[in-house]
């Protein structure tokens, strides 16, 4: 199964879901259009995550494993496009790339 982690320290990113914010942890299944399909407000054990899966890509007409393909392809594909467009926006001189991965390395501990 596809999975993705958002690290959100400060619940910005959740708050903006507009889903609680007091509950640890949350998991948050996004649908295609990356709103919430379902929020879990308490531990989710993976079959749960599966049966979520199975809801959507019922919902859109297409076995668990096409819609998990298509999610992947789609994920690899913002990537590529992300990163082209972070290539093609502005150079970073070696200085700049030096501090980055000391900043980096400094949160990271």
């Amino acid at each position: 199964m596809y999975k993705r982690q958002i690290y959100d320290f400060t619940g910005a990113r959740l708050a903006a879901l507009t889903t609680p914010t007091s509950v640890v942890p949350t998991t948050i299944v996004l649908d295609r259009a990356h709103r919430p399909a379902v929020v879990y407000l308490r531990a989710v054990e993976a079959v749960e995550l599966k049966a979520a899966i199975d809801d959507d890509a019922r919902r859109q007409g297409v076995s668990s494993h096409a819609w998990m393909v298509r999610t992947l392809a789609e994920a690899t594909e913002r990537a590529r496009l992300r990163e082209q467009h972070v290539q093609l926006e502005w150079p970073m001189s070696e200085d700049i790339k030096a501090y980055i991965n000391d900043e980096t390395a400094i949160r990271a501990g």
